[in-house]
């Protein structure tokens, strides 16, 4: 018989929360049906729309309250063009980062991307499209950070 155990998160007020009336996962590249359809089952990029959709900067747990609010406030970010989704990928840290700070790296990466151009390591497209999902990204953070929660323990369920 396996144990079962009930997740307890502490938001930024110190308050603990737990259940999925508290809790949700954002994802900060939405609407989902962008990156998951039936249509796309068979894109060339279905992979890349996967791996970028479920990226770790991109997903925060958050209050349900404050989820509610950002997508009430904020319009989805735009689609971008599969060259800077693969920049994105290939140019944040994952490893030993937590989401908070690769959202924090994804927006600085992008706030860069014109001097990247600069340099030819990045094209107009991608300048144009990144400065789009920046201005998004930031607009989205104010609320990730405000509703933002930390996994604290498991609890062993009764």
């Amino acid at each position: 018989m396996s144990k079962k155990h009930k997740r307890i998160y502490i938001d930024q007020a110190g308050n603990h929360l737990s259940g999925k009336s508290q809790i949700d996962r954002h994802h900060l590249v939405y609407d989902k049906s962008l990156y998951y359809s039936r249509s796309l089952r068979k894109h060339e990029h279905r992979k890349l729309y996967e791996a970028y959709r479920v990226f770790p900067g991109f997903v925060a747990m958050m209050r349900r309250d404050y989820h509610e609010e950002l997508h009430k406030n904020i319009e989805p970010p735009i689609k971008p063009h599969e060259e800077l989704m693969v920049l994105i990928l290939n140019n944040i840290e994952t490893q030993g980062v937590s989401n908070h700070v690769m959202l924090e790296n994804t927006i600085n990466y992008l706030g860069g991307l014109a001097s990247l151009q600069v340099r030819g390591e990045a094209t107009q497209r991608q300048v144009d499209d990144g400065s789009l999902l920046l201005d998004n990204l930031t607009r989205q953070q104010t609320f990730v950070e405000l509703g933002r929660v930390v996994l604290l323990q498991l609890d062993q369920a009764a």
